[in-house]
């Protein structure tokens, strides 16, 4: 690209920048009442201005200089208030982002950085909106360090914009980290079917299955893949509708016969099952109730005259016959689709697992259904694409290249999370997290808070609150996976 195009592009998207802060500055006049004031007076008076300035003339000169004079106050008039309009629409900060940015390396082929649209301070956290022109999120995710170093903060989430041509960054200050440790909050939860993963520099970090209906998580041993089920899973069982009453079925497959699971939830608070025969019938059972549901949401539907299209939809219209949720948790999908070394009738039991995750994977979401794999081994074959392919939530803690590659399709995990950390996750979103910890001994479902018969073994362990608990979780004898 030669000079004389740069400064040309230079030029127009410099324009378009200016434009659209005027346009911004003119919105932002008439609901603020001090500006509104400011403006009128400053019109009024150029206008005072002008009426003295076209006022009689006493010589020969004033009166050939009158109509210039008039002119210039006019113009003169404009361009301080598109100019006074305009500045006041710069968002602070600007020329110090495009700096960074600059010095990152993170420009368009024009050498141009994003230029700042809108910036927000919200509880020490700043939200910063740019004008992209032309960089790419891909751009600035693969440099996020040099671009933290350049601003001296760090970058805890990158979103695309409010438009094609933004995007939006959340910022938190340089010298902030993640908790070594993060505990399940024990407050009001979100509202159902939202589901609270960790905590990151920008917050909680949200799954909302209603959005992204299934997860794809890995992570190398001691990663905290397990753990993060856990927690995930918890939340399902003590997920409550509007009605008061339990709203979710929780299915888990573990060939490595549920050593990592409370054993209340074998069986009790949730489906459990270790082998591929059991997880072929509970999936081919699952497939079964997908298809009840396809036929209830097509009967709703013809009555009502109105497409029945979401479980929420549903529950709406049928209060009286509630649907739940249903989640399905397999454990390290590798122990289901190696085929390695099989015989005839175990690979054609695996290949029928495979297309009942499939299915799910596929059709879900519509009626409820979520699905979360898991997997630790960086093999491409251990997650076929027809199920990886609807798996649109992407978690991935400590892992090497292939890993990475596989579950994010990226190595971000291996640049970004220490090979010696536990429990910290990347998301699709490139939002690093510490995964919340989940205490096996205190949480219960609701139903078994309500039976008197149900005992707990363990009333004589350390609180819910009790910073004791928590140091088993750092015990690598206590817990080899987080």
């Amino acid at each position: 690209m030669t000079r004389a195009i740069q400064e040309k592009l230079n030029a127009q998207n410099g324009f378009t920048y200016l434009c659209a802060r005027f346009t911004d500055g003119l919105r932002a006049i008439s609901p603020t009442p001090a500006k509104a004031a400011l403006a009128t007076l400053y019109w009024v008076a150029a206008l005072l201005l002008l009426l003295h300035a076209a006022g009689p003339t006493d010589g020969i000169l004033e009166h050939l200089m009158q109509p210039l004079v008039c002119t210039l106050v006019v113009r003169g008039s404009i361009v301080l208030f598109v100019t006074g309009v305009t500045v006041s629409a710069l968002p602070k900060g600007i020329i110090q982002l495009a700096y960074a940015f600059r010095r990152a390396g993170v420009t368009n082929s024009a050498g141009e950085p994003p230029l700042t649209t809108s910036c927000q301070e919200k509880d020490g956290r700043t939200i910063v909106d740019l004008y992209t022109q032309g960089i790419t999120i891909s751009q600035v995710q693969d440099n996020l360090e040099p671009l933290e170093s350049a601003l001296g903060k760090r970058i805890s989430k990158i979103e695309p914009g409010d438009g094609n041509q933004s995007i939006r960054l959340h910022l938190a200050p340089g010298n902030a980290k993640l908790p070594e440790v993060a505990y399940l909050p024990q407050g009001q939860p979100p509202k159902p079917p939202k589901i609270l993963l960790g905590a990151s520099l920008d917050g909680p970090v949200i799954w909302d299955p209603d959005k992204v209906p299934h997860l794809l998580v890995g992570g190398s041993t001691g990663s905290g893949k397990t753990t993060l089920a856990k927690s995930i899973i918890s939340q399902f069982v003590l997920m409550v509708g509007s009605d008061g009453k339990p709203a979710a079925d929780v299915y888990i497959t573990d060939l490595k016969v549920g050593l990592d699971y409370p054993s209340r939830w074998q069986n009790q608070d949730c489906s459990f099952t270790t082998t591929a025969g059991d997880t072929l019938a509970v999936t081919s059972q699952i497939i079964k109730e997908l298809n009840r549901r396809k036929d209830m949401y097509h009967q709703v539907s013809n009555r009502e005259g109105v497409p029945c299209s979401s479980l929420e939809d549903f529950n709406s219209r049928r209060p009286d016959g509630r649907l739940h949720r249903i989640l399905l948790v397999i454990d390290e999908i590798t122990e289901l689709t190696d085929t390695t070394g099989m015989d005839k009738p175990r690979k054609e039991e695996a290949a029928a697992i495979v297309s009942n995750l499939a299915t799910i994977a596929r059709l879900g979401r519509a009626f409820g259904i979520h699905l979360i794999v898991s997997t630790q081994r960086p093999d491409a074959m251990v997650v076929p694409g027809q199920i990886k392919n609807n798996l649109d939530g992407r978690i991935c803690g400590k892992a090497d290249n292939v890993l990475s590659q596989i579950i994010l399709d990226k190595t971000d995990a291996t640049d970004r999370i220490p090979k010696d950390s536990q429990g910290l996750f990347l998301n699709q979103d490139g939002v690093l997290f510490r995964g919340y910890l989940f205490d096996d001994r205190q949480k219960v479902s609701a139903a078994a808070e309500d039976d008197p018969d149900w005992e707990d073994d363990d009333d004589d362990g350390p609180a819910w609150d009790d910073s004791s608990f928590w140091d088993c979780y750092l015990d690598d004898e206590y817990n080899s996976d987080y």
